[in-house]
């Protein structure tokens, strides 16, 4: 399931770039209950966005019990 999108302005190469923002969003709460929920790490894709930038798309694969409760915590 998809935890979060961040957005990024356009660069050359997305991913070398995606580094820092992924950096910040990984002290977050919410992403420290992702490590400790997930059945295998998070991944992300970066992809072009109608803003002339990317969005960094993290997703992590969840129990049922967990994507609820994850809903319930910070939304769909």
């Amino acid at each position: 399931m998809i935890v979060e999108t961040l957005k990024m302005a356009a660069y050359d190469d997305p991913y070398l770039m995606a580094g820092f923002p992924l950096h910040e969003w990984e002290k977050t709460e919410k992403a420290e209950w992702i490590k400790q929920r997930a059945k295998e790490q998070a991944t992300y894709i970066c992809t072009p966005n109608a803003q002339l930038g990317y969005d960094i798309i993290i997703s992590a694969e969840l129990d049922r019990e967990d994507q609820i409760e994850f809903v319930l915590r910070w939304g769909a």
